[in-house]
Formats: C-alpha cells, structure tokens, sequence
C-alpha cells in the first residue's frame, strides 16, 4: 500500500502561512482551485493520497466536517496511515473536537511511538485542558526521560487548587474547544505562550493566550470569532447557553501579541 506522503511545495507555501487566511482573495481562490482540481483527477490513481490531500485543502477552508470525512474516507483504504491519523489529530484540534483530537493523536502514537513531534502536540494541548491523565499517558508511553515533562508544580497546583473551588471544567474545556474553532481561522498562526493564573480579585481563571505575529488586527478578529463561536456553542444547549454565559465568570479568555 502506497503511503500518504504528500510532497507539494505550494500546498506547504499555502497552508503554513501566518497570516490571515483570506479565502474572498481571487489569488487564494485561483491555488485552491488548482490544488483541487490537481488532485481530483487522482482519485482514480491514487485514492489515498487525494482523500488526504482534499483533506488538508478543505481544512484550510474551515470546512472541517468536510475536511474529516476525506480523511476518514483515507483511513478505509489505509486503516494505520501515520499522515492520515496525525492530520485527523490535527483537523479534530482546531475544529475544536478535543477527546477525538487526543483518540487520533494516540492512534498515530501507536504508528510513530518514538515521533517526539506528536508527544509536543499533545503534551500541550494536556496543559491547556488540564487533562492530568493524558500527561500520565505520554510519561508512561514514551520511553525517552528527556521528555517527561510532568516536574511543573503549577500545572498541578492549580488544577487541585482550582478542583477544591468545584471550578467546572467541563464548561472551561468548552470554552477552548470555542478558542480552537477561533484560532483555526487563521490555520497555522502560531502560539508563542499560554498562560493561566488565579485572580483572587475577579475569583477567575485568567488564560492568556499570546501569537507570534506583527498584524495586531489579528487579536481584535480572533476575540470577535471566540465571541461568535462561544454564542453558537451556547446555542446548542437545552436552556438556550443561561446557565452557560451565568458560568462564565468564572474564567476569562484573553488574546494578545507576545513580546
């Protein structure tokens, strides 16, 4: 079986870009088309490589549901693809799907057991959910020492401190699962730092979540999309979000420029 390899420069150039991704642009529309149609004809070639490939394409359209089934439709052919789970991982993560964002990163562990790449990803993605028992799973799964990274009191300080106060974590992993939809507007932006503290002022968990990036524009429009992710979420609820928005005040999201 022919691996899902994927080597297209103007993909990468198109898809790790920084900058706003601005899909009414007649140049980004013209590559993606392109790209598309490119890999449409492979279908009946290569199955595997275009499911993947439309995959990431549809991704970076945000259409996410579209962008998972593709992919899923790369798995039926090729059940223990590496690129295929790592993508899903990916696509679940900024599509704001947490639990089958961390399901898909572990499958590709069982691929790539020694990708230090994939332990990062989800090493990260622990801290921010405050998910004690992933950060168990990857110093459990991954053999090299240099990596344990489980020796950081604040993490687990303020998780117990924050338990002992019924703080609702559930509500809060919603709340990111909203910064994820956010920030997948702008694809690969990157996170320079993450940062949580207790306000004994506010009595709030204040994360502080800072982007490598010279267009401050960006912060303003990735606080307005939390705003609308955070309604659709509310939306969806039995109660129409009350109890939701009367929760919040117990963590505030903030978006910044890091130094």
């Amino acid at each position: 079986m022919a691996l899902a390899k994927i080597d297209d420069q103007e993909l990468y150039d198109l898809v790790e870009s920084n900058n706003l991704k601005n899909l009414e642009n007649f140049r980004v529309q013209s590559v993606l088309s392109k790209l598309s149609k490119k890999y449409n004809e492979l279908k009946s070639k290569d199955a595997l490589v275009a499911y993947t490939y439309l995959g990431l394409l549809e991704a970076y359209k945000n259409n996410y549901e579209q962008a998972i089934q593709l992919l899923n439709n790369a798995l039926m052919i090729s059940p223990n693809e590496f690129v295929v789970l790592r993508n899903l991982a990916k696509t679940f993560e900024r599509y704001g799907q947490y639990d089958k964002a961390v399901e898909y990163y572990k499958k590709a562990i069982d691929q790539a057991s020694d990708n230090v790449n994939l332990y990062e990803n989800i090493y990260d993605i622990s801290h921010i959910y405050f998910d004690l028992e992933l950060v168990d799973y990857i110093n459990k799964t991954y053999t090299n020492k240099l990596f344990k990274k489980d020796e950081n009191p604040s993490f687990y300080h303020l998780y117990h401190f924050l338990e002992s106060k019924e703080f609702d974590f559930e509500l809060y992993k919603a709340q990111l699962n909203c910064v994820s939809k956010a920030i997948s507007h702008y694809y690969s932006l990157s996170c320079a730092d993450i940062s949580k503290f207790y306000s004994g002022e506010s009595q709030s968990l204040i994360t502080i979540f800072e982007f490598k990036t010279e267009n401050t524009d960006i912060i303003s429009k990735i606080n307005s999309d939390y705003e609308i992710e955070l309604f659709k979420y509310a939306q969806t609820q039995h109660d129409g979000g009350f109890e939701f928005f009367e929760k919040l005040n117990q963590s505030v999201i903030n978006f910044d420029v890091a130094n």
